[in-house]
């Protein structure tokens, strides 16, 4: 969930339907009307700011590059106009307490810089991720809890980009240079929202001229999507929720389903932020490609399984965690899921529930994943977690043309998948509704009780999965 911060500062400095507020009492005469006039609008108005801030600031700053290309062109130049516009962008949605983010830039760039100065000491990479993630944990102790709260967005990224230029660093593929790094970290494409990209594609963007007029559509068009995502978020589904009392389960899906467009919302307007200030041949118009598309809900929404929602959640840090973490891992399989995981959660800040959330994820789509693998093994067919692509390797694949649809295999097969969408669907409700029960003031036990009014229903399904698949 690891876009959930942003939305919760959004949320903190106002930008949230705060002043509309739903009584059950008078739940009975709201109407979608009274719902578009009291929230929606409200809440589009308020986060105009937020969206004149984001991709202003990156609009200037790819003007006056253009600019100043035409006159002359400086290499780092674009650079410095990244940094200078980075930090005004910051400095517009949290005010003074950009102080922290610059301290904590120039502390991690000074530590990578000495220490890849000393040619004996091997790892680099290790130890530069170690101290930065250490360093983002001690600022977040040391300051207050709501001065943190303001920044954690920026650090997170800061942190995640740094690490990824220490590991190229390590393998020599990159030198370092003070400016162009800087200047990477503070990127207004990317400083306060994300997402995460690479140190190389930064470096490229002043390189490249793409079509304007198609951008331009680009980010009308995931405004749009944000702030319908937000409406949804904030106004539609509490409203649907309290229009009927369909249970348990129907008020917990709705309470995800607000987590997860609340997410949407976010990615969108990133994605949007990253338009206004790159202008890249290479996005189509409405599926850009990797790492410019930063969710698929409808891969989450209608998931196959628990991984493939994972992966589809957020494209960028899947990737950043795939190529910095997992692929150096050259212990077991196993083990180096847990790294993963691990440094995912440290990157995320001190959270139990995020932990307790990323943990029992990533045990339940590891368990998911051992399971269908075997059942796809002993019936020869195509249930795995991951679809087949091109070629599939098994004989009962939904895919192969030669089979008409209607056979009996088929059918079992897509019953099957089915059968494993539902329970994920299940799952992706019972852990995302921890995050809309939030609350910082509560003790951990308090925030658990929404699982234990559930039975733990997920965690006993999920060992269940691991049962069955230790037995066959």
């Amino acid at each position: 969930m690891d876009y959930y911060y942003y939305d919760e500062q959004i949320q903190e400095n106002g930008a949230d339907d705060e002043d509309y507020e739903y009584d059950d009492a008078a739940l009975g005469d709201e109407t979608f009307t009274d719902v578009c006039k009291g929230c929606m609008l409200q809440t589009t108005h308020q986060i105009q700011q937020y969206i004149i801030i984001l991709l202003g600031c990156g609009l200037v700053h790819r003007i006056l590059w253009q600019i100043l290309k035409q006159i002359r062109e400086i290499k780092t130049a674009y650079h410095i106009l990244s940094i200078a516009c980075g930090l005004l962008s910051l400095w517009l949605y949290v005010g003074p307490s950009t102080l922290y983010v610059i301290i904590n830039i120039v502390n991690i760039c000074s530590f990578v810089r000495v220490f890849n100065a000393f040619d004996r000491i091997g790892h680099k990479g290790l130890w530069s991720c170690t101290y930065i993630i250490f360093s983002q944990l001690l600022a977040e102790s040391l300051l207050k809890h709501d001065k943190f709260e303001s920044i954690r967005g920026p650090q997170m990224v800061v942190s995640m980009k740094m690490i990824s230029v220490a590991f190229e660093l390590q393998d020599g593929r990159e030198t370092f240079q003070w400016i162009p790094i800087i200047g990477y970290l503070c990127s207004p494409s990317s400083l306060i929202l994300g997402p995460w990209v690479p140190y190389k594609m930064y470096k490229d963007h002043n390189k490249i001229s793409g079509k304007k007029l198609k951008q331009i559509f680009n980010i009308i068009l995931y405004i749009i999507l944000s702030i319908f995502y937000l409406n949804l978020s904030n106004c539609l589904l509490p409203w649907l929720k309290q229009l009927w009392n369909g249970g348990l389960w129907y008020r917990t899906y709705m309470d995800a389903l607000s987590v997860r467009c609340s997410h949407y919302f976010i990615s969108y307007l990133s994605h949007a932020t990253l338009l206004s200030n790159i202008w890249s041949p290479s996005s189509s118009l409405l599926m850009p490609s990797a790492p410019f598309r930063i969710v698929k809900p409808l891969e989450i929404e209608f998931p196959r399984s628990l991984a493939m929602a994972i992966r589809n959640w957020n494209i960028p840090m899947h990737m950043w965690l795939k190529s910095t973490i997992f692929q150096r891992m050259r212990s077991s399989y196993v083990f180096a899921i847990l790294i993963t995981y691990l440094v995912s959660c440290l990157v995320h800040g001190f959270n139990y529930l995020v932990y307790c959330i990323l943990i029992s994820l990533g045990l339940f789509s590891y368990f998911e994943n051992k399971l269908r693998r075997t059942l796809a093994q002993v019936f020869n067919a195509c249930i795995e977690s991951t679809p087949c692509r091109n070629s599939c390797k098994y004989k009962h694949c939904t895919r192969n043309s030669r089979l008409p649809w209607y056979t009996t295999q088929s059918l079992l097969v897509r019953l099957v998948n089915a059968v494993f969408s539902f329970i994920t669907l299940l799952q992706l409700a019972y852990l995302g509704v921890m995050l809309n029960s939030n609350n910082s003031s509560a003790s951990p036990l308090d925030n658990l009780l929404v699982w234990s009014n559930m039975n733990f229903f997920g965690h006993w399904l999920a060992s269940t999965m691991a049962l069955f698949y230790f037995a066959i």
